[in-house]
């Protein structure tokens, strides 16, 4: 990932909770030399730091899972479009606002019905009548799932917000998007707010 020292992110609670907030994410590893690409649920466990999912067993990335091959698991967060019309100096180009999140590490087969429980357990909470697993149905089907999980050894956080604009300008969007109908808009207003800019930012990173 092109992470710029401006963008780059390493408080570990926000990572953690951008990760938690947008649980379905890409899973990236390599087979052959090329890329292997799946998109699953993913559940962040801590002390120490793993993710756990799980694939189709006939998924290519069964066969990485089974190996003990590394992984990589991209997390997207909320993202927006920026205008120049939003700014209060000129020139500008558009640009877009967006935070990721990229946890590496080398993953291993788990026990497939423990994790198929919480991962349902933690989808249907809250609801008035959730829907439970049925064991017997469940360990019909559990032979053709592989369930995984990443230790994870490298997490790199790029939260592109703004940090490169004059502070006005910066606090412009800032206003744009707090005052926003989009609900996305709003919580990257009020992430652009705790993570700074407008000069904040680049004290902070040295640049």
């Amino acid at each position: 990932m092109y992470l710029p020292r401006l963008f780059e992110n390493h408080d570990l609670p926000l990572l953690l909770s951008l990760m938690r907030r947008s649980p379905f994410a890409t899973v990236v590893g390599v087979i052959d030399g090329a890329p292997e690409i799946g998109h699953q649920p993913l559940l962040v466990k801590e002390d120490p730091l793993r993710i756990q999912g799980h694939v189709a067993r006939q998924n290519p990335l069964a066969q990485l899972v089974e190996a003990g091959a590394p992984l990589t698991a991209v997390f997207h967060g909320p993202h927006a479009y920026v205008s120049p019309r939003y700014y209060r100096t000129a020139p500008n180009v558009p640009t877009w606002n967006y935070c990721v999140v990229h946890a590496s590490g080398p993953a291993r087969a788990i026990e497939t019905l423990p994790h198929v429980r919480e991962l349902t357990a933690i989808f249907e909470a809250g609801v008035e009548r959730p829907w439970t697993v049925e064991e017997e149905y469940a360990a019909r089907i559990a032979p053709g799932i592989v369930a995984f999980e990443i230790t994870v050894e490298t997490l790199s956080g790029k939260l592109k917000l703004n940090q490169n604009r004059k502070p006005e300008d910066w606090a412009a969007v800032v206003e744009r998007f707090s005052g926003s109908e989009d609900a996305a808009e709003r919580e990257m207003a009020a992430l652009m707010k705790r993570v700074g800019g407008g000069g904040t930012a680049r004290i902070r990173t040295g640049e």
